[in-house]
């Protein structure tokens, strides 16, 4: 009997997305601004992974990030924070961004999850105004008596405020509720 002969070919590549380390999806960034991100991966295979891998670009927005990136051979089982520095677009709006692993040489074979970034560019924060500032409040109404006192209770300006106050709410009850308003209970 024939002997079978080794195979000369190497086993595929694998990979496998683990974990977000930054950038969940749905982050809100502003325009222009700088950021990295990290996915855990690791070699889901039963060999290492040649040399010369990196990671590519194969859909959606690039977001200003370096395509082709260089990654590291792996052992099986080996786990590799992957990180991406990329810079969020000026215009505001929605982005995803796909990219595979991919073996290097002429005949590059990609392997592994699909990895995505997904951002949401914010529209650009215009300068704080100065913030209005608060009316005065008017004087207080000319005390009764020389002391300005109204007895132990305080002021005589403090009484015709709350004069006032208990007049303007008196004025909000409806005149059919001659008792105040209705009491609320517990069901």
């Amino acid at each position: 009997l024939p002997s079978a002969a080794p195979s000369t070919k190497a086993a595929r590549p694998r990979a496998k997305f683990v974990a977000d380390i930054s950038l969940a999806d749905g982050t809100l960034l502003q325009p222009g601004h700088e950021v990295e991100k990290v996915w855990r991966i690791v070699n889901s295979g039963e060999s290492c992974w040649p040399d010369n891998v990196r990671l590519v670009s194969v859909g959606g927005h690039l977001l200003n990030a370096e395509n082709g990136k260089a990654v590291p051979a792996l052992r099986p089982n080996q786990q590799y924070d992957l990180s991406l520095p990329m810079r969020a677009p000026e215009e505001p709006g929605r982005y995803v961004s796909y990219w595979r692993l991919m073996t290097g040489g002429p005949n590059g074979m990609r392997f592994g999850h699909r990895l995505w970034i997904d951002v949401t560019v914010e529209p650009k924060i215009a300068p704080a105004a100065e913030e209005p500032q608060a009316p005065e409040a008017p004087p207080a109404p000319a005390a009764a008596g020389a002391g300005g006192a109204s007895g132990a209770c305080g002021s005589s300006a403090a009484g015709a405020i709350l004069g006032s106050t208990v007049t303007s709410i008196q004025r909000r009850w409806p005149k059919r509720m001659p008792f105040g308003p209705p009491v609320m209970r517990r069901q």
